[in-house]
């Protein structure tokens, strides 16, 4: 009765061991990326060199460029005076525009599409 006791208490382990078993989704696996050295340039319209801190009025355009030398997704920040920081990059209306491809330039906003004239054409 004692072996039959202990081969009851071995399988019925043996079965929750089984149904135990972890359950991977996509949520579960964590990826670790390779460190890269990715050489970054940012600049303004208002400053080229991107080696100065130019100023903006409320309402002025601003426009961000950026390259890289290996495709990359960038994402900008903006860091007021008193150190409050918002995400400028991406955004509900990048639609995932923030992906660069090594050695093109990027511009955020992306510039206006030159629109048709509608004048008529001069008579000459």
């Amino acid at each position: 009765m004692k072996k039959l006791l202990t081969l009851t208490a071995l399988t019925a382990t043996l079965a929750a061991t089984a149904s135990a078993a972890p359950v991977i989704s996509a949520q579960s696996i964590i990826v670790n990326p390779v460190q890269n050295n990715v050489n970054v340039r940012v600049w303004t319209n208002k400053d080229t060199s991107g080696t100065r801190t130019p100023s903006y009025f409320p309402g002025e355009r601003i426009q961000i460029s950026t390259t890289v030398d290996q495709d990359a997704y960038v994402y900008l920040f903006n860091v007021d005076p008193n150190g409050q920081v918002d995400m400028i990059l991406p955004n509900r209306y990048a639609g995932g525009a923030n992906y660069v491809k090594a050695n093109t330039t990027k511009v955020f906003p992306a510039p206006a599409p030159v629109s048709p004239s509608t004048s008529p054409r001069p008579t000459a």
